[in-house]
């Protein structure tokens, strides 16, 4: 399912940056004048850690976690997202959150898996 993401990045230059992870990984914008910077110095794609929240919004859970992919387009184009998506993280702090298996929702994600 990730590699069907490549189908909709259409029109775009070699320097565009992109940003690729789930709707329940949220990257701070704050921090985007670091990643321009590292990008700008071809240190593409990064993969940045994210603070996780499990079952409901105030549940924080210990575990390390690197989600959302940031990079140029030309740094992923011939690549195969899943291995993107699973290597090393690049950030040693957080820098977003991930929500994961909210409980209102829990349920249904486990009938439908």
């Amino acid at each position: 399912m990730k590699e069907s993401i490549k189908d909709c990045l259409t029109d775009l230059e070699d320097d565009d940056i992109i940003y690729i992870g789930d709707c329940d990984e949220i990257w701070d914008p704050r921090h985007l004048p670091i990643w321009q910077h590292l990008l700008s110095q071809g240190i593409s794609p990064l993969k940045i850690k994210l603070l996780v929240y499990v079952y409901y919004l105030n549940n924080r859970s210990s575990e390390d976690f690197w989600g959302t992919l940031i990079a140029r387009y030309k740094d992923i184009k011939n690549e195969c997202l899943n291995h993107l998506r699973s290597k090393q993280g690049d950030t040693d702090y957080p820098r977003g959150w991930h929500f994961t298996s909210l409980a209102p929702y829990l349920k249904q994600k486990l009938q439908d898996s």
